[in-house]
């Protein structure tokens, strides 16, 4: 992952280096996953055989991963960002310079108040955990953020003067979710929603309940 992090994203500037690089693409990951597979799960827990796997206590699993997840983007982010602040290196500075002093730095708070603030109180507590209408909504609210997160990340080398939005900007991600979402979709639909063959369904679902 550090090895297509770089590739993909940091040669856009070859002169900007950061160590912290690799672990945030990974927690980025990691907070567009988790988000995802609680979409997923309570969507599919409509169905009669589905929703006794997915139980309160399981979303509440979810929920807590979730949580960590969120805590673990802001402690990369704010490290790679206190790291570079304090070297103060004329090969750093610039990186943040344009995501900061142009209007690109509001998509900066955006992101420190709907991906980490948000997300963070409501996680903390117990019954949100367990209240699949809030962890639906708050599931796509942290994915819509990871698609600006993205955008903020690649797009200023491009527009260093501020904020600007092409439409390509706009289609081609949402092209290329709705391929990915159909192939998933007709996925879940050639397969069974839980292993009904295996011995240990039984136990493991008495488990969850």
């Amino acid at each position: 992952m550090t090895f297509a992090a770089i590739d993909w994203a940091q040669s856009l500037q070859p002169h900007w280096y950061s160590t912290m690089w690799g672990f945030l693409f990974v927690a980025q990951q990691g907070l567009t996953a988790i988000p995802f597979v609680i979409t997923a799960g309570v969507l599919l827990s409509r169905d009669e055989s589905y929703s006794r796997l997915f139980t309160h206590e399981r979303l509440h699993d979810l929920g807590k991963l979730f949580l960590m997840f969120v805590m673990l983007w802001a402690y990369f982010s704010f490290a790679q960002f206190l790291i570079i602040w304090e070297g103060n290196l004329k090969e750093e500075i610039p990186w943040y310079f344009e995501r900061m002093v142009t209007s690109w730095g509001w998509i900066g708070v955006i992101l420190i108040v709907l991906q980490f603030a948000v997300p963070f109180v409501i996680l903390l507590s117990r019954p949100a955990k367990k209240n699949g209408f809030i962890m639906l909504g708050l599931s796509g609210l942290v994915l819509l953020m990871r698609q600006i997160d993205l955008f903020w990340i690649v797009m200023p080398d491009q527009y260093r003067a501020g904020i600007q939005v092409h439409w390509l900007d706009i289609v081609t991600p949402i092209a290329l979710l709705a391929l990915w979402h159909a192939a998933f979709i007709r996925e879940i639909r050639r397969r069974p929603l839980i292993p009904e063959g295996d011995p240990r369904l039984e136990a493991m679902l008495q488990h969850v309940g």
